[in-house]
């Protein structure tokens, strides 16, 4: 009996370490991503500030109507975007902000990207979160669009407070 007792002392510590390892390799593997996320919102910030320096507008803004005064682009890739798809057996309601698409009026990231190199006379670089899977926390960057402006957001675990970043609690 207390052999087998110090057997499984033996697997409970390195499970144990093996979970704290773990854990330890996902806040590193986060803080990379977040790292990642911010560049990314510098450069789809760039292309919204440089569109609008050409144009006189923000991308959509003048697709809207007074029944959806505010638009969304989901920048996601393909397989990210299964996990705001109602119809997918990966959808995460919790992290849809635009359930039924009744909130905001709805643009595609191929619209976003076409819109953007029309107007600014290139081929764009198109940057997607290197998340693949959700964890506790929705994918990607949303651009939000009104008349008064635009908003171009994510989650940023680790970002803290930044020149382009706030803490949300």
């Amino acid at each position: 009996m207390e052999k087998k007792f110090k057997m499984l002392k033996k697997y409970l510590a390195l499970g144990l370490l093996l979970l704290a390892s773990a854990c330890g390799m996902e806040q590193s593997y986060q803080r990379d991503a977040d790292q990642v996320r911010l560049e990314h919102l510098v450069y789809w910030t760039g292309l919204v500030e440089e569109y609008e320096e050409k144009t006189g507008y923000y991308p959509f803004q003048k697709n809207l109507n007074s029944g959806q005064s505010h638009g969304l682009v989901r920048i996601l890739t393909k397989n990210q975007q299964q996990y705001f798809d109602p119809n997918s057996n990966q959808y995460v309601a919790e992290f849809d902000n635009n359930t039924g698409n009744s909130r905001f009026k709805s643009f595609s990231v191929a619209q976003f990207v076409s819109e953007l190199e029309s107007k600014l006379g290139r081929e764009i670089d198109e940057k997607y979160d290197i998340q693949k899977v959700p964890t506790s926390i929705p994918l990607g960057y949303q651009y939000f669009v009104s008349e008064d402006g635009y908003l171009i957001w994510v989650t940023c675990v680790s970002c803290g407070v930044t020149q382009i970043s706030t803490l949300l609690m």
